[in-house]
C-alpha cells in the first residue's frame, strides 16, 4: 500500500472530523472572532484560509456585508459543511494553501484561523499569501505556538525516559514566533503585531482531551499511531498520571494549555 503524503493525512484528518468539528471546537470558535477581530479595516475583497465548518466566513460576512468573500481549505468535505453555513460567500474553493489558485493582488484582506500550523513550509505558504495580498493589503492570522500541550508532551517525554515507550502518537512541533516571523519577513511583509497568549481548557480526563482533538482532526500527521500502546493498562496508567500531576484546583477535570500566536501584517 503506498503512504499517504504528509498533506494527504491532514486533508484525511479534517475530512474525517467534518461531522464531529463544531461539537469539539469551543476554543477554534473563539480563536476564529478575535481573528477577525484583528482587521483595521473595511475591506473589499478576503480571502479566508483554512475555513473549516465556516466559523470565520461567517463572521466575515456578517461584519463586512458589501465585501466579496471566497472561503478555501485543503479539505473538500470543509469546505462543503461551510458551503452549509453560509450560501452568501462568493466562492467555495478546496484548494492548498501552498499553492493558491488565484491570480496576484486579488485580495486586500486575507484571513486565517488555526490553520497554517499545518504547513510544513511556512516560507512557500507565506510567500503565497504576499503573492495574492494586493498591495498595503492586510493578513491577519492566528495559529498555534510550541508551548500548545505542553503538559501532554512532559507526560510523553518522562513515560518515554522510563520506560521506552509512551502508548500516545508522538507530540506535534509547533513552530515558534521567531521561526513565523522569519518566514514572514522573508516573504515580504511589514508585521504590525503579534500577540501570544496561553489559554487553558479544561477535560473531563486524558481520554477527553484525546476525543476533542480526534473530534477536530487535529492529530499528527507525521507519524502513525501506534495502536497497540495506545490501548489498555498503558493508557489508563498515563491517563492517571495526567491527572495526577494536570488537574484542576477541585480535582474534578485535568487542564490543557494552547499556546496562541496572532498575527497581523502588512504587504508594503
Amino acid at each position: 500500500m503506498t503512504e499517504l503524503s504528509y498533506k494527504e493525512k491532514v486533508m484525511r484528518a479534517f475530512s474525517k472530523a467534518t461531522n464531529s468539528y463544531d461539537t469539539f471546537a469551543g476554543l477554534q470558535r473563539d480563536v476564529a472572532l478575535k481573528t477577525v477581530g484583528l482587521i483595521d479595516a473595511t475591506p473589499k475583497r478576503i480571502l479566508d484560509i483554512g475555513c473549516g465548518t465556516g466559523n470565520v466566513t461567517k463572521e466575515l460576512l456578517k461584519l463586512y456585508p458589501d465585501a466579496d468573500v471566497f472561503a478555501v481549505d485543503l479539505s473538500h468535505s470543509m469546505v462543503g459543511a461551510t458551503r452549509q453555513a453560509t450560501k452568501e460567500c462568493d466562492g467555495f474553493i478546496t484548494a492548498d494553501l501552498e499553492a493558491l489558485p488565484f491570480a496576484d493582488k486579488t485580495f486586500d484582506t486575507i484571513v486565517s484561523s488555526l490553520t497554517y500550523q499545518w504547513t510544513k513550509d511556512l516560507s512557500l505558504a507565506m510567500a503565497e499569501a504576499f503573492r495574492v495580498l494586493s498591495p498595503d493589503g492586510t493578513f491577519v492570522f492566528s495559529t498555534l505556538g510550541p508551548n500548545t500541550f505542553k503538559e501532554l508532551n512532559k507526560i510523553r517525554a518522562d513515560i518515554l525516559k522510563t520506560t521506552g515507550r509512551n502508548g500516545l502518537s508522538p507530540s506535534i512541533e509547533f513552530a515558534s514566533s521567531d521561526i513565523l516571523s522569519k518566514a514572514i519577513k522573508a516573504a515580504g511583509f511589514e508585521i504590525e503585531a503579534l500577540r501570544a497568549q496561553e489559554v487553558r481548557r479544561e477535560y473531563k480526563d486524558l481520554f477527553a482531551l484525546l476525543k476533542t482533538l480526534k473530534g477536530i482532526g487535529a492529530l499528527n500527521p507525521t507519524t502513525p499511531e501506534d495502536k497497540t500502546l495506545a490501548q489498555g493498562t498503558l493508557l489508563r496508567e498515563i491517563s492517571d498520571n495526567y491527572s495526577e500531576r494536570f488537574s484542576t484546583e477541585d480535582g474534578q477535570q485535568v487542564y490543557a494549555t494552547y499556546d496562541l500566536l496572532y498575527f497581523s501584517l502588512k504587504k508594503k
